[in-house]
Protein backbone atom coordinates (compact mmCIF):
# COMPACT_ATOMS: atom_id res chain seq x y z
CA UNK A 1 0.00 0.00 0.00
CA UNK A 2 1.29 3.49 -0.74
CA UNK A 3 0.16 6.96 0.27
CA UNK A 4 1.71 10.30 -0.53
CA UNK A 5 1.02 13.33 1.59
CA UNK A 6 2.07 15.69 4.32
CA UNK A 7 2.04 14.12 7.77
CA UNK A 8 -0.81 16.27 9.02
CA UNK A 9 -4.09 15.40 10.79
CA UNK A 10 -6.12 16.45 7.72
CA UNK A 11 -4.56 13.59 5.75
CA UNK A 12 -6.29 10.96 7.91
CA UNK A 13 -3.31 8.64 8.31
CA UNK A 14 -4.26 8.11 11.95
CA UNK A 15 -7.77 7.01 10.95
CA UNK A 16 -6.32 4.67 8.35
CA UNK A 17 -4.09 3.11 11.02
CA UNK A 18 -7.15 2.43 13.16
CA UNK A 19 -8.61 0.38 10.28
CA UNK A 20 -5.41 -1.36 9.25
CA UNK A 21 -4.67 -2.55 12.80
CA UNK A 22 -7.64 -4.94 12.43
CA UNK A 23 -6.26 -6.45 9.22
CA UNK A 24 -3.10 -8.04 10.56
CA UNK A 25 -4.32 -11.46 9.42
CA UNK A 26 -3.66 -10.27 5.85
CA UNK A 27 -0.33 -9.73 4.12
CA UNK A 28 0.33 -6.00 3.63
CA UNK A 29 2.79 -3.20 4.25
CA UNK A 30 2.00 0.51 4.05
CA UNK A 31 4.52 3.08 2.87
CA UNK A 32 3.69 6.72 3.54
CA UNK A 33 5.80 9.09 1.44
CA UNK A 34 5.86 12.54 3.00
CA UNK A 35 6.92 14.50 6.04
CA UNK A 36 5.23 16.80 8.52
CA UNK A 37 4.63 17.84 12.09
CA UNK A 38 2.34 14.85 12.84
CA UNK A 39 5.24 12.38 12.47
CA UNK A 40 5.69 11.89 16.22
CA UNK A 41 2.00 11.22 16.85
CA UNK A 42 1.85 8.78 13.92
CA UNK A 43 4.97 6.99 15.19
CA UNK A 44 3.29 6.66 18.59
CA UNK A 45 0.12 5.21 17.00
CA UNK A 46 2.16 2.79 14.93
CA UNK A 47 3.94 1.59 18.07
CA UNK A 48 0.68 1.44 20.06
CA UNK A 49 -0.93 -0.81 17.44
CA UNK A 50 2.26 -2.89 17.05
CA UNK A 51 2.51 -2.01 13.34
CA UNK A 52 6.14 -0.91 13.14
CA UNK A 53 7.06 -3.83 10.88
CA UNK A 54 4.19 -3.00 8.51
CA UNK A 55 3.84 0.80 8.42
CA UNK A 56 6.79 2.80 7.12
CA UNK A 57 7.00 6.58 7.38
CA UNK A 58 9.46 7.06 4.55
CA UNK A 59 9.79 10.85 4.81
CA UNK A 60 10.07 13.32 1.97
CA UNK A 61 10.73 11.66 -1.38
CA UNK A 62 11.63 13.77 -4.39
CA UNK A 63 9.26 13.01 -7.30
CA UNK A 64 7.30 10.56 -5.13
CA UNK A 65 4.70 9.88 -7.84
CA UNK A 66 7.37 8.23 -9.98
CA UNK A 67 7.45 5.37 -7.45
CA UNK A 68 3.71 4.65 -7.44
CA UNK A 69 3.87 1.79 -9.94
CA UNK A 70 6.14 -0.09 -7.51
CA UNK A 71 3.15 -0.71 -5.24
CA UNK A 72 -0.10 -2.67 -5.41
CA UNK A 73 -2.65 -0.23 -3.96
CA UNK A 74 -2.89 3.55 -3.59
CA UNK A 75 -4.59 4.83 -0.42
CA UNK A 76 -5.77 8.43 0.10
CA UNK A 77 -7.44 8.52 3.55
CA UNK A 78 -7.92 12.29 3.88
CA UNK A 79 -10.33 13.85 6.37
CA UNK A 80 -10.54 16.89 4.13
CA UNK A 81 -9.04 17.72 0.74
CA UNK A 82 -9.56 20.41 -1.86
CA UNK A 83 -8.21 19.01 -5.11
CA UNK A 84 -5.66 16.34 -4.31
CA UNK A 85 -3.01 16.49 -7.01
CA UNK A 86 -1.79 13.11 -5.79
CA UNK A 87 -5.20 11.68 -6.82
CA UNK A 88 -4.52 12.86 -10.37
CA UNK A 89 -1.07 11.29 -10.19
CA UNK A 90 -2.58 8.00 -8.98
CA UNK A 91 -4.95 8.04 -11.98
CA UNK A 92 -1.92 8.01 -14.26
CA UNK A 93 -1.01 4.55 -12.91
CA UNK A 94 -2.69 1.16 -13.13
CA UNK A 95 -3.09 0.93 -9.35
CA UNK A 96 -6.42 0.28 -7.67
CA UNK A 97 -7.27 3.24 -5.42
CA UNK A 98 -9.05 3.57 -2.10
CA UNK A 99 -9.78 7.21 -1.31
CA UNK A 100 -11.90 9.30 1.03
CA UNK A 101 -15.16 10.61 -0.31
CA UNK A 102 -14.41 14.20 0.73
CA UNK A 103 -13.76 17.57 -0.89
CA UNK A 104 -12.52 17.43 -4.47
CA UNK A 105 -11.53 13.76 -4.37
CA UNK A 106 -14.87 12.48 -5.78
CA UNK A 107 -14.58 15.00 -8.63
CA UNK A 108 -11.26 13.48 -9.67
CA UNK A 109 -11.80 9.82 -8.78
CA UNK A 110 -15.59 9.41 -8.63
CA UNK A 111 -15.94 8.08 -12.18
CA UNK A 112 -12.88 5.84 -12.01
CA UNK A 113 -13.73 2.12 -12.19
CA UNK A 114 -10.58 1.33 -10.19
CA UNK A 115 -11.41 3.57 -7.23
CA UNK A 116 -13.37 2.77 -4.10
CA UNK A 117 -14.51 5.95 -2.36
CA UNK A 118 -14.94 5.49 1.39
CA UNK A 119 -15.94 7.41 4.49
CA UNK A 120 -12.63 7.13 6.34
CA UNK A 121 -14.42 7.73 9.67
CA UNK A 122 -16.70 4.72 9.17
CA UNK A 123 -15.92 1.07 9.88
CA UNK A 124 -16.96 0.08 6.34
CA UNK A 125 -13.55 1.39 5.26
CA UNK A 126 -12.03 -1.61 7.00
CA UNK A 127 -14.20 -3.93 4.87
CA UNK A 128 -13.16 -2.15 1.68
CA UNK A 129 -9.50 -2.46 2.66
CA UNK A 130 -9.95 -6.14 3.50
CA UNK A 131 -11.58 -6.79 0.13
CA UNK A 132 -8.86 -4.96 -1.78
CA UNK A 133 -6.00 -6.52 0.15
CA UNK A 134 -7.48 -9.99 -0.25
CA UNK A 135 -7.67 -9.66 -4.03
CA UNK A 136 -4.53 -7.73 -5.01
CA UNK A 137 -2.51 -7.45 -7.13
CA UNK A 138 -5.23 -6.32 -9.46
CA UNK A 139 -4.02 -3.65 -11.85
CA UNK A 140 -6.58 -1.42 -13.56
CA UNK A 141 -6.07 -1.77 -17.29
CA UNK A 142 -9.23 -0.24 -18.77
CA UNK A 143 -11.56 2.64 -18.02
CA UNK A 144 -9.09 5.34 -17.03
CA UNK A 145 -8.19 6.67 -20.47
CA UNK A 146 -10.89 9.38 -20.52
CA UNK A 147 -10.15 10.46 -16.94
CA UNK A 148 -6.43 10.56 -17.65
CA UNK A 149 -7.12 12.90 -20.57
CA UNK A 150 -9.54 15.04 -18.56
CA UNK A 151 -6.93 15.56 -15.84
CA UNK A 152 -3.87 15.73 -18.08
CA UNK A 153 -1.64 18.78 -17.68
CA UNK A 154 -2.38 19.89 -21.23
CA UNK A 155 -6.15 19.67 -20.79
CA UNK A 156 -6.11 21.40 -17.40
CA UNK A 157 -3.91 24.25 -18.71
CA UNK A 158 -6.21 24.73 -21.72
CA UNK A 159 -9.30 24.81 -19.48
CA UNK A 160 -7.63 27.33 -17.16
CA UNK A 161 -6.74 29.56 -20.11
CA UNK A 162 -10.37 29.38 -21.31
CA UNK A 163 -11.58 30.59 -17.91
CA UNK A 164 -9.24 33.59 -17.99
CA UNK A 165 -10.24 34.50 -21.56
CA UNK A 166 -13.87 34.98 -20.49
Amino acid sequence: IVSIGELHPSKGFDLALSHLQHLQDLSWEWFILGEGHARASLEALIAKHDLSSRVHLVGHVHDAASYLESFDLFFLPSRTEALAYVAIEALQTDLPIIASNVGGIPEVLGKDPGTNLVDIRHETTENTLRESLSSYPQKITTGREELRQEFSIEHMVNKTIEVYKK
